[in-house]
């Protein structure tokens, strides 16, 4: 095997001294155009390839920002890991993936992992990111953003969609489109964004004057959300409509009531998920969901994160996006050409509305480029 070349036999290549060399590798650093390319050349002469580690040990700087997310199954959290990503690279850092599975005692390990790389900051989707864990971060001036999350009894900088207001028009949808036997699907009681949208389904039937026929968790997992769609199909008294907690336990809960109990959605039961991801938007799905904005909650989060980096004794306000209404084919009364009690709520909670299309799957194809099918 070749024994990788130094920086010390790159300067000598290069006839400069090694100082000089590193600076030529340093953006900004002070050095001639002449002398740079000397060194770059000498540089790709003897496959020499600048260690980012030893780069960061005499800058201060890493440029390592680390993700920790759970539930990628789910497309809204692998999109927005991409968009991070995509995002922080552009910046000029690099990303360390962690996987941060909520309710499991791996999350000492997970923290410990990011800080042995000396991550310069955490972006985190894990609900399982303890207050006691957040604490030993901010001990190691190590700035912590929570996505889509936000830590019960702890103030910690989060960027959020509007959960409880985005639970209110989904409910409020249901309501004004008459149907009375209403129950919710929901994620997982010890993540916010899971409290905020029961919270927000409890609150607008109260105010309607309806009790929910169920609410249950399901903790954001398709085979839960499978189980309880049985749970609530063998109760006395049947849903008319159900609001789910996601998209992704959403086209799961359709699966169950099409396959096992022969139900038309909408026209029996009719169904509202949330996320606006992908799945939403497939043949036979169409859902009416509650879209996150996950683009402006991806440049709100790096945003902020540079903004801690920059100022690690500020302490920024937690940033809350609008969340908006997706009008699909899955709710009795209403549809892409139907959309009178769609605009009604919309004014009532006060958030907007779109159409769902299918030809939304545009730009994934123009994305594409000259790929073919072929067969083989």
């Amino acid at each position: 095997m070749n024994k990788r070349a130094t920086l010390s036999e790159v300067a000598r290549r290069a006839g400069v001294g090694k100082a000089t060399a590193s600076r030529a590798f340093t953006e900004g650093a002070s050095v001639s155009v002449r002398t740079r390319d000397k060194v770059v050349r000498a540089a790709n002469e003897l496959n020499y390839y600048p260690s980012r580690l030893a780069k960061s040990l005499s800058t201060g700087r890493t440029r390592y920002i680390g993700l920790a997310f759970a539930y990628l199954d789910n497309p809204f959290y692998a999109e927005a890991v991409e968009k991070l990503t995509y995002r922080l690279q552009s910046e000029g850092y690099q990303v360390l993936l962690l996987m941060a599975w909520n309710d499991t005692p791996e999350e000492k390990e997970i923290v410990q992992q990011l800080l042995d790389y000396q991550v310069e900051g955490i972006i985190t989707g894990s609900a399982s990111i303890s207050s006691a864990i957040a604490a030993r971060c901010s001990d190691s001036s190590i700035p912590i953003v929570m996505f889509n999350r936000d830590l019960l009894h702890q103030d910690l900088p989060a960027v959020t969609s509007d959960n409880y207001r985005g639970a209110c028009a989904a409910t409020e949808l249901l309501i004004r489109t008459g149907h009375t036997r209403i129950a919710h699907i929901a994620g997982w009681q010890q993540a916010t964004t899971g409290i905020d949208r029961v919270r927000g389904f409890r609150d607008t039937m109260e105010r309607a004057g309806l009790e929910p026929i169920g609410v249950i968790d399901a903790h954001f997992l398709k085979p839960l959300a499978e189980e309880a769609t049985h749970e609530l199909m063998k109760a006395p008294t049947r849903p008319d409509a159900i609001f789910v907690g996601n998209d992704n336990m959403a086209v799961t809960v359709m699966d169950a009531l099409r396959s096992t109990y022969g139900v038309d959605v909408p026209n029996e039961v009719s169904i509202v998920g949330y996320d606006d991801t992908i799945f939403a938007r497939l043949h036979g799905y169409q859902l009416t969901t509650i879209r996150q904005p996950v683009n402006r909650m991806v440049d709100q989060a790096v945003d902020l994160m540079q903004e801690l980096i920059l100022h690690p004794h500020q302490k920024p306000p937690k940033k809350i996006v609008p969340a908006s209404l997706v009008v699909g084919e899955t709710v009795r009364g209403t549809g892409p050409t139907k959309l009178e009690p769609v605009k009604k709520v919309a004014e009532l909670v006060g958030v907007e509305f779109t159409v769902c299309h299918l030809n939304e799957f545009e730009p994934i194809r123009k994305q594409s480029g000259a790929i073919r099918l072929k067969r083989i």
